[in-house]
């Protein structure tokens, strides 16, 4: 079993050596595909090196926290240091962990196995085991994509999706079929079909929160209609979500006094992933604005939990549902799953349903005193404000998770007309609602000229196309 994880180890990374160079023509030797069972396959699954990061390129761009100048020039990553002043080229190095690990390589492993399980059969012995991966090949590829959406394509708009560049959607490990980016209506159809195929295959508790499950799926569906802005299918699938696992800690619970309150893998969890919390979004360089820190009432723990003083007096962030300092949880747990419902009840006009969902998440963040919660509860109101409310309770629960980016391009899309503001080296820059450097660009080595056709924003490369 360790000699075929190894061995697909390097066929993927050969993989990878060949998505740097625009997916070359490259055959593979046969004799090093090698799995012949579920079991075989099941070990694939659980190398979870390959799946358990994605790209943090997002919330290093956005707005919940700065950097002194000189924690910047002490970055030794000039991609990060690039990316977080809003540069329109060169952010990724050219054999990119953004793209070949997070992106190219987690494909290709769900794209093997689910070509090796067409060579086996499903039979009443087997069909759960083989439903399990399968489903769970599915997501992670659509997971994958979708994140990598953020990163690499303009925010999700349905009336011109059809003619916005997408991703590659690379549907197999032949090295010889031409990698071209589909359109961005086209990325998310495979993506929602990907997904809606795993929920009948899934089951609904998994071994472990680093698996995929059903209770998953429907989470990142309504994540992701969230994002195209579909709110009555997001409240559907948030919905199906909660019917299976809808439990919330009670931050009561918590000790404070641990380095990391939250633990990892807690009962929220739904589906564990994470980003990595190097270089510029280190506890010790990236610091919490104060207008964050400040929007918690008196009583609310998240404060406590969230935030820890560092010695030059400036908040940081170590309130990561990854349990440590060195990654930021990215997964998907029930505290966002109620918000996303509590937003799409708003939106919908259901006002007493959002309040519900809201206060059952705010009742276990506050501070109980003899029994007595300091949360008073939200009873009214239009359901404007209420959206209003939720928005904020969102940005304060949510945050360091990568969903800042996320919401800064689909509020932006509705306009919402946010806009970012960074004071470098004395300089201050902007960061308009509409700039097309929200879809950035992917490293030179990852273009390959397409019919001399334009790139559609200004952190792609120009005349090239990311293949």
């Amino acid at each position: 079993m360790k000699r075929i994880k190894s061995i697909f180890t390097v066929v993927a990374m050969a993989g990878v050596a060949c998505a740097c160079q625009g997916f070359l023509d490259v055959k593979p030797d046969k004799s090093l595909t090698v799995p012949s069972g579920l079991d075989d396959l099941l070990s694939l699954l659980d190398n979870q090196g390959v799946y358990l990061t994605v790209s943090n390129a997002g919330e290093i761009s956005s707005d919940d926290f700065h950097v002194t100048d000189e924690d910047l020039a002490s970055l030794s990553s000039d991609w990060h240091r690039r990316i977080y002043a809003w540069e329109s080229d060169f952010l990724f190095e050219n054999r990119s962990r953004d793209w070949n690990v997070m992106f190219a390589t987690p494909i290709y492993y769900c794209n093997s196995m689910l070509e090796h399980l067409e060579n086996i059969e499903r039979n009443t012995q087997n069909q759960a085991l083989f439903d399990n991966i399968k489903g769970s090949a599915k997501l992670i590829r659509a997971r994958t994509l979708f994140h990598a959406s953020l990163i690499w394509t303009l925010a999700y708009d349905e009336r011109t999706a059809g003619s916005t560049l997408g991703l590659p959607l690379r549907k197999s490990t032949d090295f010889n079929e031409l990698s071209v980016r589909a359109s961005l209506k086209e990325t998310y159809d495979f993506i929602l079909a990907d997904l809606q195929e795993s929920v009948a295959l899934l089951p609904e508790t998994p071994l472990h929160v680093v698996r995929p499950s059903k209770p998953a799926a429907y989470g990142l569906l309504a994540r992701i209609h969230l994002y195209m802005g579909d709110y009555e299918k997001a409240f559907s699938y948030a919905d199906s979500c909660l019917r299976i696992k809808d439990t919330l800690m009670d931050y009561n619970e918590l000790d404070t006094d641990l380095a990391n309150p939250i633990p990892q893998y807690n009962p929220e969890v739904i589906l564990d992933y994470a980003m990595v919390a190097e270089q510029v979004l280190s506890i010790s360089r990236a610091r919490i604005k104060p207008e964050i820190i400040n929007s918690y009432e008196s009583g609310d723990l998240r404060q406590r939990i969230f935030f820890t003083l560092g010695q030059d007096g400036i908040m940081g962030f170590r309130g990561s549902y990854s349990g440590m300092t060195v990654t930021l949880f990215a997964g998907i747990a029930t505290d966002e799953i109620y918000l996303i419902r509590a937003e799409c009840s708003a939106r919908m006009g259901n006002v007493q349903d959002a309040l519900a969902d809201l206060n059952r998440l705010l009742s276990k963040r506050y501070e109980n005193r003899e029994g007595t919660s300091l949360h008073m509860p939200i009873t009214s109101g239009q359901w404007e404000e209420v959206l209003q409310v939720v928005m904020e309770e969102r940005r304060k629960e949510l945050i360091f998770r990568g969903l800042r980016w996320y919401d800064l391009k689909r509020l932006n899309r509705d306009g919402a007309n946010i806009e970012m503001v960074r004071l470098i080296d004395g300089q201050q820059r902007t960061f308009p609602p509409s700039d097309l450097r929200y879809s950035f660009g992917v490293a030179p080595l990852l273009h390959r000229k397409t019919n001399g056709e334009q790139a559609e924003n200004n952190r792609t490369i120009s005349g090239e196309m990311a293949s």
